[in-house]
């Protein structure tokens, strides 16, 4: 299936022989592991279109390593700063253990992982395929020495792919259908360029717009709505500059001799690059009390200026003291790319033509992380956004 036919996969989905879709790990890495994204709620209602979500054994359990990974991660960070808020601030209760527990329930990064991967299985109601025991080993081997997709490019590394791709392949024949497959990996592209039952699509939010699959004439002005003369675009830029006002900025350095302090003032939206038609999506469609509610996906490229006040000294250890040596300030330009979800309350006034209004809008940017390196009183480099 030519990966670039999203008009053919949309007809398939309409006509029920695409019935399920399926993701691969890099889509949970990409979307930060954050089950409670906008994109990933969608997920949790697809069955009442009815569109199934299934699931690779072995996609559920390398995304369950990589929260526990990032949970085991978070949990040292939250151990380090506990101990050294308590050590500078002198506190005696509650201990750290008590404030530990507090942030995890007592729960261990095992713990989390596992829940949080069965909660989003029963929220999508999703249908859980054991490659392993439908999968014969015999066929995996047998791609692999015939360099066949996923190990075409001869990468040892693809035997979980192999086991992923060929176990929901085998399942898709089986119930006589076809999946739809969410993956960024040029191995998982090939694998289903050659198959007859897996489709491929490189964006969870496109996969969702295919499935909605909105009215033309809905979409379209929509679109006009986001434009470079539309009212949308205006209201959006308005929002996302004041939205980043809001941001604290995380600055770090590492000082060639002595101590640094920084402060950071508040981040300022400098530019913003808007997508082309094809990369907005709708990736949504419901009835609200009046008309119809979209969420729409736009991702933007936003140009952060913030300045940063540095000031550097030294420790008298005779006087038992800081002093101050000089200080500076530093002006930082920087490229984000963000990824704007907007509900939109859309009303037909006559044939065709909508009235628009936002509900509510989310970002997937939090907070500013700027890293300085090692500076020191006479030279600076750029930094990098993190």
């Amino acid at each position: 299936m030519p990966v670039e036919d999203e008009e053919k996969i949309k007809q398939l989905v309409s006509q029920g022989k695409i019935s399920a879709v399926s993701l691969d790990t890099n889509v949970f890495d990409s979307h930060k592991l954050n089950f409670s994204s906008p994109s990933f709620r969608a997920l949790e209602r697809l069955p009442s279109i009815p569109f199934s979500v299934v699931i690779s054994s072995t996609v559920k359990n390398e995304v369950q390593r990589h929260i526990e990974k990032a949970a085991s991660e978070a949990l040292r960070n939250v151990k380090e700063a506990l101990g050294h808020a308590i050590f500078v601030f002198g506190t005696m209760s509650p201990s750290r253990d008590e404030m530990l527990s507090q942030v995890t329930g007592g729960r261990n990064p095992a713990d989390i992982a596992d829940k949080r991967l069965r909660d989003f299985i029963k929220n999508t109601n999703a249908y859980l395929i054991d490659d392993t025991r439908i999968v014969a080993t015999s066929a995996i081997f047998s791609a692999y020495f015939d360099g066949k997709p996923p190990f075409k490019r001869g990468k040892k590394t693809e035997f979980p792919d192999a086991l992923a791709l060929f176990g929901l392949e085998q399942a898709a024949v089986k119930l006589d259908t076809r999946y739809l497959i969410v993956s960024e990996d040029r191995d998982w592209r090939d694998f289903c360029e050659e198959s007859k039952h897996l489709y491929i699509v490189d964006r969870l939010e496109k996969a969702l717009a295919i499935i909605q699959s909105a009215p033309i004439a809905l979409r379209r002005s929509v679109l006009d709505w986001l434009g470079r003369t539309g009212e949308g675009r205006d209201v959006l830029r308005a929002e996302l500059t004041e939205y980043v006002e809001t941001r604290d900025v995380d600055a770090y350095a590492f000082p060639s001799s002595g101590e640094v302090d920084i402060e950071a003032w508040s981040p300022e939206l400098v530019d913003l690059v808007w997508p082309s038609e094809v990369d907005i999506d709708i990736i949504e469609i419901g009835k609200g009390d009046v008309g119809t509610v979209l969420t729409v996906t736009v991702p933007l490229t936003a140009k952060i200026k913030t300045t940063l006040d540095l000031a550097f000294s030294i420790w008298d250890s005779v006087d038992r003291e800081s002093v101050p040596l000089a200080g500076r300030s530093v002006e930082l330009e920087k490229s984000k790319d963000i990824l704007a979800t907007i509900v939109i309350k859309a009303r037909s006034v006559a044939e065709n033509k909508y009235e628009f209004e936002i509900e509510s809008i989310e970002y997937d940017l939090d907070r500013i992380s700027v890293s300085l390196g090692e500076v020191d009183i006479f030279e600076f480099e750029e930094p990098d956004y993190e």
